[in-house]
This record gives C-alpha cells, sequence and structure tokens, in this order.
C-alpha cells in the first residue's frame, strides 16, 4: 500500500548566545527563515521476520536494507530485501573476539563498506565487512580496543554510541566529564569535548540533564554533530550544536 508523507526540510537561524561568568550559557531562538516541503512516495514492506527493538536502520542500495536490533537473541544485524525476506545475518553474543555483551547501536561507513557496532561492557568497537557479510564469510574485519588507544591524558572510554567517520575515525558520545564527546582512531585520541553547558544551577543535575535518553548525528561533511536529548524539562527539549574544525571539538550552541 502507498502512502504519502510530507517531508518538511526547515532552515533555522542561528541562535543569538551569551555566555556569562565564563559557564552559564543562555540562548534566544529566532523565527525560522523558510519551510521548504516535498512529497514522496513509499511502499510498505511486509516482513517474514519479527524486530522487537529496531534502533538503527541503513539503506545500502535499492533493494537492500540493513537493520540492527539488540533485542532479539539469534544475531544483531540483519540484512532485510525490500521483498520482506531476511538476507544474511550476522553479529555473535558471546565474550569472544568480535562478539557483543552489551551493544550499543550500529553505524554504517560512508562507503558502505564497513559498519561498526560498540559494547559498552567490553569498550570494544567492532568493524565488519559488508561484502563479507553477505557473502557468508567471517564479517570481522576489525577490533578496536579502547585501552590500547593512547591520549594525552587519561580519559573515560565508555560511550553511549559510537558512529564510524571516514578515515578510519570514530566519533564517541558518553556523559562522563572527561569523554562527552571523542574523536579517535586505532592508535589515539584526536580531539574531545567534555563541557555541560549550564542550563541548571546545581552541577548534578545539569549532567543528568544532557545525560538521559541522548540522540545523536553527524552532519555529511563530519565538521557538525548534533547532541538532542528525548527527556523534556519544564522549558522544553534540550539540544546541543557541537563544531568540529581543525582537529578541535567546540560548542556552538545549545539550550532548551
Amino acid at each position: 500500500m502507498k502512502k504519502v508523507f510530507f517531508v518538511v526540510l526547515a532552515t533555522l537561524w542561528l541562535f543569538a548566545c551569551k555566555k556569562e561568568d565564563g559557564k552559564k550559557v543562555e540562548f534566544h531562538a529566532l523565527p525560522f527563515s523558510s519551510i521548504v516541503s516535498d512529497t514522496l512516495e513509499i511502499d510498505s514492506v511486509h516482513m517474514n521476520t519479527f524486530f522487537s527493538n529496531p534502533t538503527s536502520l541503513f539503506t545500502i542500495d535499492d533493494s537492500l536494507i540493513l537493520v540492527f536490533d539488540d533485542n532479539r537473541s539469534d544475531k544483531l544485524c540483519h540484512f532485510i530485501h525490500t521483498k520482506g525476506y531476511v538476507v544474511k545475518s550476522f553479529g555473535e553474543w558471546g565474550r569472544a573476539r568480535g562478539e557483543f555483551i552489551l551493544p550499543q547501536g550500529l553505524s554504517l561507513s560512508k562507503d558502505k563498506e564497513a559498519c561498526c557496532v560498540y559494547d559498552y561492557n567490553t569498550q570494544y568497537t567492532v568493524c565488519f565487512s559488508v561484502k563479507e557479510a553477505l557473502g557468508g564469510g567471517n564479517p570481522v574485519q576489525d577490533v578496536v580496543r579502547m585501552e590500547e588507544v593512547e591520549s594525552e591524558r587519561p580519559v573515560e572510554h565508555r560511550f553511549y554510541q559510537v558512529l564510524a567517520l571516514s578515515d578510519n575515525r570514530f566519533l564517541g558520545f558518553g556523559n562522563h566529564p572527561e569523554n562527552r564527546i571523542q574523536i579517535f582512531n586505532q592508535s589515539k585520541v584526536l580531539a574531545t569535548y567534555s563541557d555541560f553547558p549550564v542550563l541548571d544551577e546545581k552541577e548534578e543535575n545539569n549532567r543528568s540533564l544532557w545525560g538521559n535518553l541522548a540522540s545523536f548525528g553527524v552532519s555529511p561533511d563530519e565538521k557538525h554533530i548534533v547532541n538532542i536529548h528525548c527527556m523534556t524539562v519544564d522549558k522544553g527539549w534540550l539540544w546541543a550544536f557541537v563544531e568540529n574544525k581543525d582537529g578541535e571539538i567546540k560548542l556552538i550552541k545549545a539550550g532548551i
């Protein structure tokens, strides 16, 4: 059955900001500059399998979808044909190399040749070859062990999510004073952002606000990062925009 969806693309003016006493941050939203709409037609896909917690979904090509579900007992990752059947599944539960205890979502590389899953328990980022996974071979391409990643100073490496970037880099999102946002590769930490924009007078409350059920995203050019928190407060939803430029991560705007 075909359904019509309206996709609304909104362009935001930059938010005016003011920083007081080097810490307190206030932001005032300006009106939308323009709204552009488009109409898309899509087909419903009737599945021959069941997903209970599909938290990540990517299109590989016109007929293939990659789904991550951490609430199934068999595998974590599944290639689904648009006709509704499972093509291949991969990602094992367990404690061996390339297996998972507490996986934290899936990310796909820009060239769609590799996908990665981070494990909160082991602090490993496991990279899979899409080609090998589809071909039925051993899909584990690499395992990045965070205890082997060098840093100029001790940092916490536990993340809620790790995204694959270009040039064999990774972007980790956490809720620790020393690793809210971290860019790293297989050998060292490249950049970190550790501040908590102050939206509450109590420090612990402020960290709690920013750490509850967060969602993250990266712009296609990998220069901007968005961090939105699903927990509502009296004034609205929490959000932050961060810039990744010249090897340094900086806060652009944040607010409620």
